[in-house]
């Protein structure tokens, strides 16, 4: 499938439609590629050890049958997946107006408001599920700062058109959790949120997320703080950009380069475009980056066809959230570059043929010789319906 001027918003309004229905069968609740450690059987055989708790996430992430219930892991509301949501919703809200899709962006929000993290400097939110890394472990339900931010960015969404103050109040809240209670490493170039309060790693896209927060709250509160932290961590980050124009992961607490290559150059150049909107901080130095970046996101992450490499320079598998990623990324680019939208529509086109199961949900990875179709809520549902919404909103832009 691929879009064409006259029936591009035809078929995605179809998969749109499709993807809603199915999530309006299926509930809010649903599984995720990391929730192993819900299992009281895997929790019990993992022996609170970091590689056994790695492991056994990994070994469940890549089966392609769903052994969950098996494994008498339960299924649960994760709040990352409830702020995507409810911004894809009012997205759909703003192109067409229909009261069911605003009433749906308020549930989950009236939800996110009941469910924040007890115990820090603001609002904060984490996943709904216990998460080893390489780097850190971090309890369920214990606040990161993609989750937060990603939260608040829905609660801001909803201020913008409903100017409710609960809702500004909600994502400032969630910036005085950013700067009180996240780690904070300084370098001369600026300074890196660490991705949880209880970790001190620098990861790049992270800290992104925390700087297009607290940029977008700094333009409704005129909060000098939060633009001085911002604008330190957007330098941090430009800085770290290599010579092609990619982006790696980041730093392990001990200064360890994580060489990973993926949907997170999307997050980093989506925080750029937010900053430079945001504080109208228009400067050669952001501008170079997020063309540089671009570029090297467009010609050697993706294929011609819309296919996003998994880590780059690795094709398989093709994974869900790279491409929501791109159709995000490529459709607020297109305001620098009016082609990237075409670009976009190509990353659609694809996924939605080759990913989109006929009842409307996403797969989760398509590998050389087979699918992983398991329909994971976050990962997947939230995602293509936060990216979908984002493409159908800049083609209406466009008109």
């Amino acid at each position: 499938m691929s879009f064409t001027e006259s029936d591009d918003e035809h078929k995605l309004l179809a998969s749109i439609t499709k993807l809603l229905r199915w999530i309006d069968h299926n509930g809010y609740s649903g599984y995720d590629p990391y929730d192993a450690l819900n299992s009281p059987i895997i929790k019990f055989f993992t022996f609170n050890r970091k590689y056994l708790r790695i492991g056994a996430t990994q070994v469940i992430k890549c089966l392609p049958i769903n052994t969950r219930k098996f494994l008498k892991t339960q299924k649960s509301i994760n709040p990352k997946a409830m702020g995507l949501l409810a911004s894809g919703y009012l997205k759909m809200y703003r192109v067409t107006p229909k009261k069911d899709f605003l009433n749906k962006a308020v549930e989950c929000l009236n939800w996110l408001e009941n469910n924040y993290v007890r115990g820090y400097s603001g609002k904060c939110w984490g996943y709904n599920f216990d998460w080893q890394s390489g780097n850190f472990f971090l309890p369920k339900y214990e606040p990161s700062v993609v989750v937060t931010s990603t939260v608040a960015n829905a609660f801001l969404d909803a201020y913008k058109i409903l100017k409710n103050d609960s809702y500004l109040n909600m994502a400032e809240s969630a910036c005085n959790f950013i700067l009180n209670d996240l780690n904070i490493s300084e370098a001369s170039s600026g300074i890196c949120f660490s991705y949880t309060p209880f970790d001190k790693t620098r990861i790049f896209n992270a800290s992104m997320f925390a700087s297009s927060l607290l940029s977008k709250v700094y333009s409704y509160t005129k909060n000098e703080k939060f633009l001085e932290y911002a604008k330190k961590s957007v330098n941090y980050v430009v800085d770290k950009q290599c010579h092609d124009g990619f982006w790696y992961y980041g730093y392990k607490e001990d200064d360890t380069l994580l060489k990973q290559i993926d949907f997170h150059q999307g997050f980093i150049i989506d925080g750029l475009l937010d900053f430079m909107k945001y504080t109208n901080l228009n400067s050669d130095k952001f501008f170079g980056a997020i063309k540089k970046g671009a570029e090297f996101y467009r010609k050697k992450q993706f294929m011609g066809s819309g296919i996003c490499k998994y880590r780059y320079p690795k094709l398989y598998p093709i994974d869900i959230h790279n491409q929501a990623q791109g159709i995000i990324t490529f459709s607020k680019l297109s305001k620098i570059k009016p082609e990237y939208l075409d670009f976009a529509k190509k990353i659609a086109g694809w996924t939605i043929e080759h990913m989109q199961n006929p009842a409307g949900y996403f797969y989760y990875q398509k590998h050389g010789y087979y699918i992983n179709k398991i329909p994971y809520i976050r990962w997947a549902q939230a995602w293509m319906l936060l990216a979908l919404a984002t493409l159908l909103e800049a083609i209406n832009n466009e008109k």
